[in-house]
C-alpha cells in the first residue's frame, strides 16, 4: 500500500511539473498592456519577454541532457521549479527598467531549459505501453495551465501589467511537492547515454521530426502572442477576451492530449498530416472570419493539430531511439521547439515585409497557415517513409 502510494504522488507530481512548465504561455495575454505601459519602448523589445526565454532555454537543455547522469531528472526539475517561479514572480517586484524585467525573465528561460527534460523523464519513468499514454497526459496538463492562467492573466492586465506575473507563485507549491515526492527513474545510466554522439541526430526521420516540432512552434507561436494585439486593434474585445481566446488553444491541447494514443490507432500514419491539416484550417479561420467565437474555434483547432503533432512525434521518437539516446533525442526535440518559439518575432517581422497584410500579426497568421499548409501535403506524400515505425512495445 505504501509503494502505491508513492506512486500516485510521483505521477501527481510529474503531471504537476508538466502543469507549471506550461504556465509561461500567460506572459502573451500581457504584451499589449506592456506595449502600452512602455511607450517608450519598442513593441518588438517588448515581445523578447515571449521569446527571451526560449532562446536561454536552449544550452541549458542541452547541457542538462549532456550531464543527466551527473545532474539525474529529480535535481533538474527542483532546479527548473526553483527559476522558472523566482523569474516569474520577479517582475512584479522589480520593474524600474524592462532590462530588469528581461534578466527575470533570462531567469525564466533557464527553468523551461531544465523543464525540457520533462519528456525524458516519462519516457524514462514508465514502460513502453505506457509511454503514449503519460505523454498525452503530460502534454495536457501543459496545455492546462494556459488554459486557467490565461484569462486570468488577461483580466489582471485590466490592473496593472505587472499583476500577471504572481500567478508564477503557484511555482512554490510545486517546488516543495518536487522535492517531497519526485522520484528518480530506476534507470541504468553507462557512458553513451551521457555522451553527445552526432550520429544520435543524424537519423533522417529524427531530423524530420526536430523540423516539424521547430516549424510548429515558429509558425504557429505568432497566433498566442499575437492575439491580444490583434482582438484590440481590430477592436473586436477586451484584453481579458483576448486571453480567453489564446486560453482555446491550450484547451483543444488538454482535451487531445487524453485521446493522443487513440487518435494515433485510428489514423497511424496520417496522424501527422491530419494535425497540420487542422493548423491550416484554424489559422485561416482565426484570421479572415472577424467573430470572436469563429476565432475561437479557429485557435482551438490549431491546439488540436499542435498537440496531435508534437505529441505523436514524440511517441514517435521513443519508437526509433535507443535506451542510450532517447533522453538526448528527447530533450533536442524541445530545443528545436524553443528555438522555434524565438524565431517566431523574426517570423512576424519577415512575413510582415514579404506579404503586406495590414498588420505584422495578420501577415504571420496567413504565412503561417502557407507553411503548414505545404506541411500537410509533404507529410502526406512521404507519410510511409517518415510515420511508418514499428513501436518498442510491440517488440
Amino acid at each position: 500500500m505504501k509503494k502505491s502510494i508513492s506512486f500516485y504522488l510521483n505521477i501527481s507530481t510529474i503531471c504537476l511539473l508538466c502543469f507549471i512548465s506550461g504556465s509561461n504561455g500567460l506572459v502573451n495575454s500581457t504584451i499589449q498592456a506592456c506595449i502600452e505601459a512602455f511607450p517608450h519602448i519598442s513593441p518588438s523589445t517588448i515581445r523578447l519577454t515571449t521569446t527571451l526565454p526560449s532562446l536561454i532555454s536552449l544550452p541549458v537543455m542541452i547541457f542538462a541532457s549532456h550531464h543527466i547522469s551527473k545532474i539525474g531528472f529529480r535535481k533538474s526539475m527542483i532546479l527548473a521549479t526553483l527559476f522558472l517561479t523566482i523569474g516569474g514572480v520577479g517582475p512584479y517586484f522589480l520593474n524600474s527598467s524592462w532590462s530588469i524585467v528581461l534578466f527575470f525573465r533570462c531567469l525564466t528561460g533557464i527553468g523551461i531549459g531544465f523543464y525540457g527534460l520533462r519528456n525524458a523523464l516519462i519516457l524514462s519513468s514508465f514502460q513502453d505501453h505506457l509511454q503514449a499514454k503519460f505523454i498525452g497526459i503530460g502534454n495536457a496538463m501543459n496545455s492546462l495551465a494556459s488554459v486557467i492562467l490565461t484569462p486570468i492573466a488577461g483580466m489582471l492586465c485590466a490592473i496593472s501589467w505587472k499583476q500577471p506575473f504572481l500567478l508564477f507563485g503557484i511555482g512554490i507549491l510545486i517546488f516543495i511537492l518536487t522535492i517531497l515526492c519526485l522520484q528518480e527513474p530506476e534507470i541504468v545510466y553507462d557512458e553513451q547515454s551521457s555522451q553527445f554522439n552526432i550520429k544520435d541526430i543524424l537519423d533522417i526521420r529524427f531530423l524530420a521530426y526536430s523540423l516539424f516540432y521547430f516549424l510548429g512552434c515558429m509558425v504557429l507561436y505568432p497566433i498566442l502572442s499575437g492575439m491580444s494585439s490583434f482582438i484590440v486593434l481590430k477592436n473586436l474585445g477586451s484584453l481579458a477576451i483576448a486571453g480567453t481566446l489564446i486560453s482555446c488553444h491550450n484547451i483543444g491541447g488538454f482535451i487531445t492530449g487524453f485521446f493522443t494514443d487513440t487518435i494515433e490507432t485510428k489514423f497511424k500514419i496520417t496522424t501527422i498530416p491530419l494535425a497540420f491539416l487542422l493548423i491550416t484550417i484554424g489559422q485561416l479561420l482565426a484570421l479572415y472570419v472577424r467573430n470572436v467565437i469563429v476565432i475561437g474555434i479557429g485557435t482551438a483547432l490549431t491546439g488540436v493539430g499542435f498537440f496531435i503533432m508534437i505529441s505523436t512525434i514524440t511517441v514517435y521518437t521513443g519508437a526509433i531511439s535507443t535506451d542510450s539516446n532517447k533522453t538526448l533525442r528527447s530533450t533536442l526535440l524541445l530545443v528545436f521547439m524553443q528555438f522555434g518559439m524565438f524565431l517566431s518575432s523574426y517570423f512576424m517581422e519577415y512575413s510582415h515585409v514579404i506579404l503586406k497584410l495590414p498588420t505584422d500579426v495578420e501577415s504571420s497568421w496567413l504565412a503561417s497557415a502557407l507553411v503548414c499548409g505545404i506541411c500537410t501535403v509533404l507529410t502526406f506524400i512521404f507519410k510511409k517513409q517518415l510515420f511508418d515505425v514499428k513501436k518498442r512495445s510491440s517488440n
